[in-house]
This record gives C-alpha cells, structure tokens and sequence, in this order.
C-alpha cells in the first residue's frame, strides 16, 4: 500500500506527464501536510481542507483528501493550484479591491476561470468543480468580470431577501492565500519564496509554454489559451519611455565628468550659515553641477517619412527642455547637412535637409568636435554601419523603424511616430 506522501508524488508526476511546462512551479512550491489541529480550525469555520497555496508559494494538503482522489484527479487539482500562483491572483485581488467579505467570491471566479481553461485538455477530469455555467455565467471572461458578476448576484439575491449562500460559499473549495482566500491557520507572514524567487518560477514557465509542443500519445492536450496570453505578457520587452532612458543616461554622463560638482565663489555655500559669517570665519566655496552638454543628431535620409521626421522635432524639443538650454543639432543623411547649437525647436527645424542616403558617422563625429557628454540619434534604424563608437553616451530613438535594430554601441528605445 502507498503512502499519502507517494500518492502527492505519483499526482505530481502525472501533472508534469500531462503538462510538462508547469515543471518550475510544481517543483518549486513548498509542501506541508495540514496537521489534525488545523484541520479542525478550518473546518470550524466552515472550510474544506483540501489543497491550498500561500501567497508565498507553500502548497498545503490534507492526507485525507489527496488519498481519496485518483492520481488523475489530484493531478488536475495540482495544476489548478499551480494557475493560481502563475497568475498572480493574490496581487490582482488587492488590486481590486477584495476584502476578507468578499475573498471567497474572488476566488469562485478565479476557480472557473482556471477550471473552463483546464476543462479544454481533461474534460473528464474536474467535474465536481465550479465553472461559468454553474452561475449561468458567459464563457470566455476573465475572473474580475466573473467576480464583479457574482457580486452584483449577491447584492440582487440580498434585496429580494433571499436567504440562500453568497456566491463563493458553494463548493469552490478554498485555495488559500494566493487566491485570495484567508491564510491557512498557522501560516506566518514572510515564510515561504521570496517573490524575487517566484517571479523566477513564472519565467521559467512562460519559457516553457512558449516552446511546448503537446504529445497526444501522454494525454498532452494545447496550453490554456489564458496561459498562453499571460506567458506573451510576461516574456514581452518592457517598454521604456525614451525620455526615462535619456534621463538616466544624462545623469550618468554627467555623474562622470571631472567638472560635475564643480566649487564656484559666485554664490554663498548653504554650509556657510552653520560656520558663520564675519571676521574670522572660513569662507566655504559653494558647488553648482554644471549643464549637461547634449548633442542630437536627426536622420533625414530618404528612408524616413514625413511622419517620422515630424515626430522626430517633437521628440527633438522635449530634449531641449529636457536639458534645460542649448542644444546642438546635427543634421545628417549621408553627409552633414547642419551642426549648430539651438535653443528653441523652430532653430533645429529651419536647419532640416537632406532625402538622400544614410550615413549617421557624419553626425557622430560633428557631435565629438563640439565635446558633448550625450548624443540623441533619431532615426528609423536603416543607417548601416554606425561606425566606430563616440566619446560620449548614445541613445538610439528608433521612430517606425525594425524593433530588432541593434547597434554595436549605445542604448535603444523605441517611439511610434
């Protein structure tokens, strides 16, 4: 006769068999068995101890309940508490607002939501769970719908003075803490995976789900179709407004220069007051952080379109407010069209030519004679080689351009025009 122990194994191993992309999170969750004491303490207060997930990804399981399921059915349980983690229903329940009145309802909706995507693979399996027919809800909704529906359910069945259960209080079981639920009896804050270690997990899934291919011969069926979208989602470039790059990379440039926190006796030093003025007193010079120099250099080669030119001055005028004065513009297609200083964007425009070829080299070496600490490149990524790397910082502005540019140097964002 097996264990219980070896029964959670043999349902683990079945999960894994069916869909194998759930490997990271089934294995990286931590398990403890509910000891008699707490299951009593759950029952009390009206809930089912069966399988359960914390917030902090620790699996709790009753003996009783995994011996009296086949490995099938506990592997489907298995994988529906795994959807739970994955999702990240904990935080998308503080999110939105649950309260511990309304924590069994969020996690009614979130169980149909998992069951009507597991239901797709294993149809046989999961029959005594909640799904969207079973409160004569719509298929195809995500679970914030479902909740606010089974709310607004519940809020209908107290005004015609129906005594009968609030939503979430039928038998959707209780997935714990990382479902919205109350903790388990026992569990203390901060045990458990960090969430540095469990967003390491969904990675590692989401890797998975991409790259998965079923095998009809192990029962294999496609991944959830909301598995997928979130894996899309979660492994998706961030994107990054230029403007924070080029923040960034300005206060960098400027951090490095020898003259940063340049002295200066044209103004009085903040620390003077503490030492006093007058006969006798040290005279404290202040420090001033000089202006960064930035150059831009704008590709008006004849691959860039009236749009992208356009969005480019625009663009080009944040970054003269950005620096707060003079900035030097570079205008380039396959040669030097313009390099001048200009203080207000309607300079910079006056100075566009070119629809020619496409050559940035030119602009990048007018920017090293005039030794800025920056150099701003919009373009729409079809230049060639870039040549050798400047003096100073590059960021790359790609407007309308291939998302795969990637040049030998420099930082790139990415704009719409």
């Amino acid at each position: 006769m097996i264990t219980v122990q070896q029964q959670l194994g043999i349902g683990m191993m079945q999960a894994l068999k069916w869909a194998p992309y759930f490997g990271a999170c089934l294995r990286g969750l931590l398990r403890r068995q509910l000891d008699a004491n707490t299951e009593a303490l759950l029952r009390a207060t009206g809930r089912a101890p069966t399988l359960a997930v914390t917030s902090t990804g620790i699996l709790y399981w009753s003996a009783a309940y995994v011996q009296k399921l086949s490995a099938d059915e506990l592997a489907f349980r298995l994988l529906h508490e795994a959807m739970h983690v994955l999702l990240r229903h904990f935080d998308r329940s503080k999110a939105i607002g649950v309260t511990d009145e309304t924590a069994r309802a969020a996690n009614l909706a979130q169980d149909m939501c998992i069951n009507e995507g597991l239901r797709k693979n294993w149809p046989t399996l999961g029959k005594d769970g909640v799904y969207p027919e079973t409160h004569k809800q719509p298929l195809g909704l995500i679970w914030e719908e479902r909740y606010r529906l089974l709310l607004k359910e519940q809020k209908q069945n107290e005004g015609e003075g129906n005594d009968g259960e609030a939503p979430g209080q039928v038998a959707a079981g209780d997935c714990g803490s990382c479902a919205a639920g109350k903790p388990i009896p026992g569990e203390q804050p901060g045990e458990g995976r960090s969430e540095a270690a469990l967003e390491r997990m969904r990675k590692e899934v989401a890797q998975a789900v991409q790259t998965f291919k079923p095998d009809a011969s192990k029962n294999q069926g496609d991944v959830p179709a909301e598995l997928k979208r979130w894996a899309d989602e979660i492994l998706a470039p961030a994107k990054i407004d230029w403007r924070v790059k080029l923040g960034q990379v300005i206060r960098g440039a400027v951090a490095s220069r020898p003259d940063a926190s340049a002295h200066t006796w044209n103004k009085i030093s903040r620390r003077q007051a503490g030492i006093g003025f007058g006969v006798g007193k040290p005279i404290v010079p202040a420090t001033h952080s000089p202006q960064p120099r930035c150059g831009v250099v704008v590709d008006t080669s004849g691959s860039m379109s009236k749009e992208a030119l356009t969005a480019a001055m625009v663009e080009g005028n944040g970054v003269i407010k950005a620096v707060g004065g003079q900035v030097t513009f570079a205008i380039v297609d396959a040669v030097l069209h313009a390099c001048k200083p200009v203080k207000s964007i309607a300079e910079a425009v006056a100075l566009l030519a070119g629809g020619g070829g496409t050559s940035m080299i030119p602009g990048f070496e007018a920017l090293t004679k005039q030794k800025v600490d920056v150099g701003v490149v919009f373009t729409d990524g079809a230049i060639g080689d870039p040549g050798p790397e400047p003096p100073y910082r590059v960021v790359w502005v790609i407007i309308e351009g291939d998302t795969s540019f990637a040049p030998p140097f420099g930082e790139v964002v990415f704009i719409d025009a």
